[in-house]
């Protein structure tokens, strides 16, 4: 088969979807002999990935006019692909070729304000036109399968779920004393506590930052060492976390990162004492899974997709229960026995989740649409 994948979502600076996209291109790339596989983009990219396997490029536009520049592409080169797999948006373009969407979250439904307007208009008004035109549909857990069948009314005979995968870089010293470095010059001599993700109100930070606040306090001297560091973009929430820091007298203590090397990323999440997931909604909730991959103990909301995923590897809590959360804090960071069970847990959950298993799923589904004649 002839199989399309839409890689415009590395060409970018790219958070969870990028990952997704940069992973699964490669795996199917490295995994799939039955099957040839061209990727699907519009910008130029010096990315290792475009020297694996065949390129296909649209015209580019400017903003959200890439996704018409899309759909004119799919419809001229029908003929030339039996799949196309969109892995963000999906195709709305009437064209003889199997299409297949995935389905990351619903968010923009959900917490609209969450949202740029152009994308929480397209997915009020096109997405339920992609999804309906759609022959396979992926989503990324359970919890997102049943918010698109519910909320979407598609048949969910063509709905599939399939986990994403975790796999971890280990960092070496190089990226160790670089990400140090970003969190000031005293770092070395510190603990901290992470969370990860763009600033968004979704993501709950400014709530973390509240406990971490009240956690540090009820310490005393066994908190004073302790750092709270947020690696993401700032956005709508930043005003908020800040305020947080403020109210609770941890401005000092706070540490905002963004857009940093993987590497680095990775050596901050094998740096923390203790890494926090406070999110109000998540479509799978990759960075709990992250942090248990380098052996740092979670606790974690226990909503929508995060139990799914988790399972009994973190600590689960009610996103608003301050105090729940202050005191899970105290516990994790200073009983030995509770980290030591929540790491041997958390790294056992964490390789449950190969990125081959991934590829080897969406292999299935675009081969049960079928060839054409």
């Amino acid at each position: 088969m002839r199989i399309g994948l839409v890689t415009k979502w590395i060409d970018e600076d790219y958070t969870g979807v990028g990952k997704y996209v940069r992973n699964l291109a490669q795996n199917l790339i490295e995994m799939d002999k039955r099957n040839d596989y061209y990727l699907v983009h519009g910008k130029e990219s010096q990315d290792p990935i475009y020297k694996t396997a065949k390129e296909m490029r649209y015209k580019t536009s400017f903003g959200p006019l890439w996704v018409r520049s899309l759909n004119a592409f799919v419809k001229k080169n029908a003929e030339k692909l039996d799949v196309i797999h969109e892995p963000f948006i999906g195709i709305s373009a009437k064209a003889d070729i199997k299409k297949v969407v995935s389905v990351h979250d619903i968010t923009p439904l959900l917490f609209p304000s969450t949202v740029p307007l152009a994308f929480r208009l397209y997915f009020k008004h096109m997405m339920p036109k992609v999804l309906q035109g759609s022959d396979a549909i992926i989503t990324v857990s359970e919890h997102t399968k049943k918010d698109v069948i519910e909320h979407f009314g598609v048949d969910k005979e063509k709905v599939h779920m399939i986990h994403v995968g975790c796999e971890m870089d280990f960092p070496d010293d190089a990226a160790r004393a670089a990400a140090r470095k970003r969190l000031g010059p005293k770092s070395g001599t510190r603990r901290y506590c992470l969370m990860v993700g763009s600033m968004l109100a979704t993501k709950n930070m400014a709530f973390g930052t509240r406990v971490f606040g009240e956690a540090v306090k009820a310490m005393g001297k066994e908190g004073e060492d302790l750092d709270l560091v947020i690696v993401g973009r700032q956005d709508q929430d930043t005003p908020n976390i800040l305020a947080a820091a403020k109210a609770t007298g941890m401005e000092e203590r706070l540490k905002m990162v963004s857009y940093i090397p993987w590497s680095e990323v990775c050596a901050l999440y094998e740096g923390a004492a203790l890494f926090l997931f406070p999110s109000l909604y998540e479509g799978f909730g990759r960075p709990p899974l992250e942090a248990m991959y380098v052996g740092v103990p979670t606790i974690c909301s226990n909503t929508s997709s995060i139990p799914e995923v988790v399972g009994d590897a973190s600590i689960l809590l009610g996103p608003k229960d301050e105090d729940a959360w202050t005191k899970a804090m105290i516990r994790v960071l200073t009983d030995e026995k509770e980290r030591a069970r929540l790491i041997e847990k958390g790294k056992a959950r964490s390789v449950a989740y190969p990125w081959s298993t991934c590829a080897e799923k969406t292999i299935a589904v675009y081969e049960s649409l079928g060839k054409k004649a």
